[in-house]
C-alpha cells in the first residue's frame, strides 16, 4: 500500500467516531416477528442487543467485499476500487484488540495488504510496494483501534450505541431488499470538525454521512455505505460495504497461522507513520506545569482516567470518562486543556459559531466563549477561556448543556485543593489498574 493508503488507515482509524464497518450479529440470534413500525434507535438497539460479547477465548471472523469510487481510490491512493476484506480479530473484555489479523484482496484474488496488530503494535504488508511498516500505538489508546482494519471492527458497538442514545442525525428509512435480504435502514449525518482529528484551529469540517443496512429478521448488519464531503461541499471519500460471512470461533479452534505475519524475505522495511509522542503525567506533575482547574465529586459518573502532554506542545489534558471501554463514544466524557503559552486560545471557534459568556469557573469570573455541535453521534460541547497567560478549554461529550455546565461548576483550583489532587491520582491510579488487569 502506498504511503496515502496508509495515511488513510491512520485517519479512518483515528476518526473512531464514524462508523467504518459492519461486525453485525453473528450465529443464533433471530427474531422475525414485526411488531408494527419501529424507530432508528430501535433497529440500532436490536442490532446492538444482536452483537456478541467480546471475550479473550473467542475470536471474529469476516469477510466483507468492499467497493470504492472512483474518486476516493484515486485520491487515496487506493490499488483497486473493488476488494475483499477478511479479518481475524480477538479482543479482550473491554473490547480493546489482543490481536487482529486483516487480509486484503484485490478485484483478481491477489493480495493487495496483510496487516497483524498484536496489542498496540501494527505491522503492514504492501505486495503493491513489498514494503513493511511497523508502528505502536500511543499507549492510552489500550489497543482500543484496530488499525490493521480500516473499517473499525473494535468500534462497531460503540458505534450502535453512541447512534442509538446521541443525537437527532439519526433517522429511519423504508426498508429494503439487500443481497436478497430485507433489510431495515438507518442513516446517520456526522459533521467532523477538522479540529477533532487533526488539532487544526479551523470552522472547516468534513459531513460524513452512514447508512447502515440491518436484517430485519436477525438483527445482523448485513452492509453499509459511506461518504464523506469536505468543508466546501465536495465529496472527498465514499465506499460500499457488504457482509458475505461472519463466524465467532472459539480460540482454541482458530486456524494455525491466523496471526502470523510473514512478509517476503526480500520485503523492504519503511519508516511507519509519525504519530505524537503521549507522555503520561501524575496530577503533582501536571499543576508543577501550570495551575489547572480539576473536577471535585464524579459528577455524571466521570472519573479522571489519564493526565497527558501531546507532541512538542506543552499543553496539558486531563481526561475524565464515565466508561472504561476505549473508545465508548456513548459514554459521558470530559476534557481540560490547559496551555501554559496560551496557543491554544483560538480553539474555541474550531467547533463552529460561539457565543460570549461570562461565569465562574475553579473560583474565578472569565470571560469565555461556548460553543456546541452534533457529530451525529454525540453532541460536542466546548467552552473556552484565559487564566492568566495560559489559555484553558473546557470540552464535554454525551452531556447536555445543563449537565456539561453543572460539571464546570464542579471544578476546583487544582493547587489550592490538594485533598482534590491526592483523590484525583487514586482515580488515575485506579484506571491503570483496571486496564492492565
Amino acid at each position: 500500500m502506498t504511503t496515502s493508503g496508509t495515511r488513510l488507515l491512520i485517519r479512518l482509524g483515528v476518526l473512531a467516531a464514524v462508523p467504518l464497518m459492519a461486525l453485525g450479529a453473528l450465529a443464533g440470534h433471530a427474531d422475525a416477528r414485526r411488531l408494527g413500525p419501529v424507530s432508528a434507535r430501535t433497529v440500532l438497539a436490536r442490532a446492538d442487543a444482536a452483537l456478541p460479547a467480546a471475550s479473550p477465548d473467542r475470536v471474529f471472523h469476516q469477510i466483507s467485499t468492499l467497493s470504492y469510487t472512483a474518486t476516493a481510490s484515486a485520491a487515496q491512493g487506493l490499488p483497486d476500487r473493488a476488494s475483499t476484506i477478511e479479518q481475524w480479530a480477538r479482543f479482550d473484555d473491554h473490547n480493546a484488540v489482543i490481536q487482529q489479523a486483516t487480509t486484503i484482496t484485490g478485484a483478481t484474488g491477489a493480495l493487495l495488504t496483510r496487516t497483524v496488530q498484536e496489542g498496540n503494535t501494527i505491522r503492514t504488508y504492501s505486495a503493491k510496494d513489498n514494503t513493511v511498516t511497523t508502528f505502536t500505538l500511543p499507549s492510552s489508546l489500550g489497543g482500543g483501534i484496530g488499525m490493521g482494519d480500516p473499517f473499525g471492527v473494535a468500534y462497531m458497538r460503540q458505534l450502535v450505541r453512541a447512534a442509538q442514545h446521541g443525537s437527532q442525525n439519526v433517522r429511519l428509512l423504508p426498508q429494503q431488499t439487500l443481497d436478497g435480504v430485507t433489510v431495515d435502514v438507518v442513516a446517520l449525518n456526522s459533521a467532523v470538525p477538522l479540529s477533532a482529528t487533526s488539532g487544526q484551529t479551523t470552522t472547516a469540517a468534513r459531513t460524513v454521512t452512514t447508512t447502515l443496512y440491518v436484517d430485519a429478521h436477525s438483527y445482523a448488519i448485513r452492509g453499509l455505505d459511506l461518504s464523506e464531503t469536505g468543508g466546501a461541499g465536495i465529496p472527498t471519500f465514499a465506499f460500499s460495504l457488504r457482509v458475505r460471512e461472519q463466524s465467532v470461533v472459539a480460540l482454541a479452534a482458530v486456524p494455525v497461522g491466523v496471526f502470523a505475519f510473514n512478509p517476503p524475505a526480500n520485503a523492504r522495511t519503511v519508516a511507519g507513520p509519525a504519530l505524537p509522542q503521549i507522555r503520561t503525567l501524575g496530577v503533582a506533575t501536571a499543576l508543577g506545569v501550570s495551575d489547572a482547574p480539576l473536577l471535585t465529586g464524579d459528577p455524571d459518573g466521570l472519573r479522571l482516567r489519564r493526565i497527558e502532554s501531546i507532541g512538542a506542545s506543552r499543553s496539558v489534558n486531563y481526561t475524565y470518562q464515565a466508561a472504561h471501554d476505549p473508545g465508548d463514544f456513548s459514554a459521558p466524557g470530559f476534557m481540560v486543556i490547559v496551555d501554559p503559552s496560551g496557543a491554544s486560545s483560538a480553539a474555541g471557534a474550531a467547533f463552529g459559531a460561539t457565543r460570549a459568556l461570562t461565569l465562574t469557573v475553579a473560583g474565578q469570573t472569565v470571560q469565555a466563549r461556548y460553543s456546541a455541535t452534533s457529530t451525529g453521534l454525540v453532541t460536542l460541547r466546548l467552552l473556552a477561556y484565559r487564566q492568566g497567560a495560559a489559555s484553558v478549554l473546557l470540552t464535554g461529550s454525551g452531556l447536555d448543556e445543563k449537565t456539561f455546565f453543572a460539571t464546570i461548576g464542579a471544578l476546583v483550583d487544582g493547587r489550592a485543593h490538594p485533598d482534590v489532587a491526592a483523590r484525583l491520582q487514586q482515580e488515575i491510579d485506579a484506571a491503570a489498574s483496571s486496564n492492565n488487569a
